[in-house]
């Protein structure tokens, strides 16, 4: 049986199949002479044709009437079927054989009904609809509060994972109706006027610039975290121009975002101790880190672009709905694996690390180098960690300067790891097992 999952954030929907990415759709529409264009090709002629652009539809998700021009378009919930049809259209050679849907947190009862329908009206064969901060949070201990930070096109939004009867509920706060397309704003300006200062060009002179710098803004900046001194290049048809930009000249921008930020999560807090898990979304922020640097008590573990398909993997069975029915899951259960810390001793030694749905045995000796394009890589030179196996137990050791994380805590000299623990390295999350641990994917 082939899983789809769909996880809904206006700023790029991701869709994968049995944990594998197949593509991203940003959350644009652009109506232009009954002319209708969706996702990344409406996103690339968004600063084209402004006036005839919508970036909200999925934000409000209902049937009120719009005035847009086209015959087939009356509202929010119709633009949001368009979008839904042109991926389900993109993966048709592809297509699963059950859908899963994450949804954003604050989706009402009504905006997930409508969801629903739309779906059914696409031909998605959707057996389960969870919150993303439920799937995104997996593996953290039950007895610990979790935090979940997540930005959209126009909001940001806080959820709070809380745990009852060994269940644990996620509760959605919007912590700001400002999101990526305003910082998106703020950055091209930012950057627009380096250009100005170092070659006396500016990109925002002509739409057609525009729209390129628009378009190299969201990859520049998810590099950035990697490569905080890498420049901006904009490339036309007859020109190549590049320029220095400085985490200095981006951070204006969220000036005005980061106390709102830091606000909503010490209201979350009090004087508890909490972990906050940060979305992907977040990657190449200007000084993000060293603003939530400043929460006490909280620690800090950024989230890679799998933590939410990684965490459906592992409660399949609790999402998914029996013969063919739709599931709409409010809760989950940390696998017993998960909650090792709170829970009696387990007895049995880790075999194997899981990630993407895949087992790599542990063996004797394992050396790793890291992660690339969603698979472990095995170190054949300079390894960022060793994993040992002796005397019926498994051991890590960080070999590198590189930062190796077990179950939160920085890796520094040698560590007994157990079923349930999580190591994480190139900021995501792999998981240690013994053989018959391994969740469930349903064939």
């Amino acid at each position: 049986m082939r899983i789809g999952l769909i996880e809904i954030n206006d700023s790029g929907l991701d869709v994968s199949l049995d944990g594998r990415p197949l593509m991203r759709s940003p959350g644009y529409a652009v109506i232009a002479n009954q002319r209708l264009l969706v996702g990344a090709e409406a996103m690339q002629n968004a600063r084209l044709l402004p006036r005839w652009t919508h970036t909200r539809f999925w934000q409000q998700l209902d049937t009120q009437m719009l005035k847009v021009g086209h015959p087939q378009i009356r509202h929010s919930a119709d633009l949001a079927y368009a979008h839904l049809a042109s991926i389900w259209t993109a993966i048709k050679d592809r297509r699963p054989d059950a859908v899963v849907l994450a949804t954003p947190g604050d989706y009402s009862r009504e905006q997930l009904s409508l969801l629903l329908g739309i779906a059914k009206e696409v031909g998605l064969p959707v057996q389960g609809l969870i919150d993303t901060a439920l799937v995104a949070a997996n593996g953290h201990p039950l007895n610990q509060q979790v935090l979940f930070l997540d930005i959209h096109l126009h909001r940001v939004t806080l959820s709070e994972l809380q745990t009852r009867n060994e269940r644990r509920h996620a509760k959605t706060v919007t912590v700001t109706d400002s999101g990526l397309h305003r910082l998106w704003d703020r950055w091209a300006d930012s950057i627009a006027k380096q250009f100005i200062r170092s070659l006396r060009f500016d990109p925002l002179h002509d739409a057609i610039s525009e729209q390129r710098l628009f378009d190299a803004l969201p990859d520049w900046m998810r590099n950035r975290e990697e490569h905080a001194d890498l420049p901006f290049e904009l490339v036309l048809d007859t020109r190549a121009y590049q320029t220095p930009v400085s985490t200095e000249q981006l951070l204006p921008a969220c000036e005005s975002l980061y106390p709102l930020i830091l606000q909503a999560i010490k209201a979350q807090v009090a004087d508890q101790t909490a972990t906050l898990l940060i979305s992907h979304r977040f990657m190449g922020f200007p000084a993000l880190m060293e603003a939530l640097s400043m929460l006490k008590n909280v620690t800090v573990e950024r989230l890679g672009p799998a933590a939410v398909m990684q965490g459906t993997g592992t409660h399949l069975d609790e999402i998914l709905g029996e013969n063919g029915q739709i599931n709409l899951v409010t809760s989950l259960a940390n696998p017993a694996a998960d909650n090792h810390e709170v829970s009696p001793a387990i007895d049995r030694s880790a075999t194997h690390l899981l990630f993407n749905y895949h087992a790599t045995p542990i063996g004797q000796l394992l050396r790793l180098e890291g992660i690339h394009q969603g698979q472990l890589l095995k170190a054949t030179e300079q390894a960022r960690c060793v994993l040992n196996s002796r005397g019926g137990s498994v051991f890590v050791v960080a070999a590198s300067i590189d930062r190796v994380y077990l179950n939160d805590h920085l890796v520094d000299g040698e560590l007994e790891v157990k079923p349930g623990d999580q190591l994480v390295i190139d900021q995501q999350s792999i998981r240690f097992i013994s053989l018959d641990q391994a969740p469930s994917t349903r064939p």
